[in-house]
């Protein structure tokens, strides 16, 4: 009996230890992997439009979280002259083999000015192909992807990514078309 008292104050302890030490590095760990996840987008959406005002991002008003699984987030997008040009958002695409998740960027006009990949686990060689260029440049300037082209062999990883980008153009339309947040 007093052999499982000592095991289990044992185990106790170590399960003890093991939770605090994980908690602590949890909160060193916490504020570079918030800053890297910021620096990916803001550079994701430099890439997609040029002229922004990246310290506009900063500013929590610009941020819309989005009660959805896909959409996750929208980020209202200003040029230097604090005149909205366009609104970036934040997807994780539906129904990919493992994960995939990106920015798209739409102008005030309702076209698509980009993508901007910040995760993809898919396989490497074929899910992947879907952050190359071409595929990419396939729905700029579009306001509807139904008419781009899947990729031969990353089949699910391209249907992933145009369907996120047209549930995008979706709530874009719905709730945002015209430079006004429809939304309450």
């Amino acid at each position: 009996m007093k052999k499982y008292i000592h095991l289990t104050l044992v185990l106790f302890i170590i399960a003890f230890l093991s939770g605090f030490l994980m908690g602590v590095v949890n909160d060193l760990t916490k504020g570079p992997i918030a800053e890297a996840q910021a620096r990916k987008l803001a550079n994701g959406v430099q890439e997609i439009f040029k002229e922004v005002n990246l310290d506009a991002l900063k500013d929590e008003n610009n941020t819309v979280k989005l009660d959805d699984k896909t959409l996750i987030e929208y980020y209202l997008i200003y040029n230097d002259d604090e005149e909205l040009i366009g609104y970036v958002f934040y997807v994780d695409a539906p129904n990919a083999y493992k994960a995939i998740q990106f920015i798209v960027g739409i102008d005030i006009n309702g076209k698509v000015r980009g993508l901007s990949y910040l995760n993809v686990e898919e396989t490497p060689g074929l899910g992947t192909k879907v952050k190359g260029d071409s595929f990419k440049e396939d729905f700029v300037g579009k306001d509807n992807v139904s008419n781009v082209d899947i990729i031969s062999g990353a089949t699910k990883s391209s249907n992933a990514v145009k369907n996120g980008v047209q549930r995008a153009l979706d709530y874009f339309n719905k709730n945002l078309k015209g430079g006004t947040n429809n939304e309450q």
